[in-house]
């Protein structure tokens, strides 16, 4: 939340009911004083954070069916409390069809699309020391690039199973 002023944090306390108990970015622990008087507080601290991405690429349209694309979204992470592992991203992707591919598919009777566009959401988290837990799912527009095709939803589930050894 954004603060009006520092005077909020030390004049709401005395005016609320007690008990009370603040919720902040466990990262404010690691303020020298005013972070080590919290961690002496009752007060809830969590390890959550958001992170905005995007990629953009080209290419030049002769080794890859599209000629270029793009990647945004946004990664939360520790969604959940009681949960410090569990992740959650939304995101939206477009890769524009290469001209080269466009006519393969003109050729073979399918109306090609400008782009095959998609729109992404997924949640992961550790449910063992060992594995991970990913349901995904994503809605394809135009797959394959056929401006025909009915848009596609898809529902993955990945697994990821992690092996170590102690020497």
């Amino acid at each position: 939340a954004k603060h009006q002023s520092a005077l909020e944090t030390f004049l709401l306390p005395t005016l609320m009911p007690h008990p009370l108990a603040y919720v902040f970015k466990r990262e404010l622990l690691h303020v020298p004083f005013f972070g080590w008087a919290m961690a002496r507080l009752d007060m809830v601290h969590i390890d959550r954070s958001l992170t905005a991405f995007a990629r953009f690429g080209i290419s030049d349209g002769k080794t890859s069916l599209f000629k270029g694309g793009w990647q945004a979204g946004v990664l939360a992470t520790g969604v959940f409390r009681a949960r410090p592992d569990s992740q959650a991203s939304l995101g939206v992707a477009q890769g524009a069809l290469a001209g080269g591919f466009r006519n393969i598919l003109n050729a073979g009777g399918t109306k090609p699309a400008k782009a095959e566009s998609m729109i992404e959401a997924t949640y992961s988290d550790r449910i063992a020391p060992f594995l991970t837990v990913q349901p995904d799912i994503l809605y394809v527009i135009h797959p394959g690039g056929d401006a025909r095709a009915k848009d596609a939803l898809i529902f993955n589930l990945r697994f990821t199973v992690r092996f170590s050894h102690t020497r």
